[in-house]
């Protein structure tokens, strides 16, 4: 299991508990540059800001339980952060630089249903082929290949 640094300038602090949903994933699991996750859309922000502040508190108290889901639609060469939009903007607001993630991929997402990014240039590896249904981000990415974040 790595260590994190619980520093504003590194990785987000994963959760305290070795139990911790988070560590379920094992590799497919990794820090992902918080620069990156912006560049993709999200879902609307639905907490007030009672509910962010109570979050942040939780996230700085027992650090992150859940990675962020990056979901991938491998036909239509999109991406959508589909699950953490609230923890992403809080590890910014922070200061921190990286967030854990992973990919989930289905046939397609994104364009046809979502407000989601093309990506085809980014995504490894090509259409139609084999693709993990549940992967680390360097896995499916192009640009995040030997993060070492």
């Amino acid at each position: 299991m790595p260590t994190y640094r619980i520093l504003a300038s590194g990785p987000f602090p994963w959760s305290k508990d070795p139990k911790a949903p988070i560590y379920d994933y094992g590799s497919k699991v990794e820090n992902v540059p918080i620069s990156w996750l912006l560049k993709l859309p999200g879902n609307d922000q639905r907490l007030s800001i009672d509910e962010m502040a109570d979050l942040q508190k939780r996230l700085v108290a027992e650090g992150l339980r859940d990675p962020v889901i990056i979901v991938v639609g491998k036909k239509s060469r999109t991406a959508k952060l589909g699950e953490g939009n609230h923890r992403l903007k809080i590890a910014h607001r922070l200061g921190y630089t990286s967030l854990a993630a992973r990919v989930i991929v289905g046939s397609e997402y994104g364009s046809e249903k979502h407000n989601a990014a093309t990506i085809g240039p980014d995504l490894i590896p090509e259409p139609n082929k084999y693709f993990p249904s549940d992967a680390a981000p360097s896995d499916v990415f192009k640009s995040l290949a030997g993060l070492s974040v």
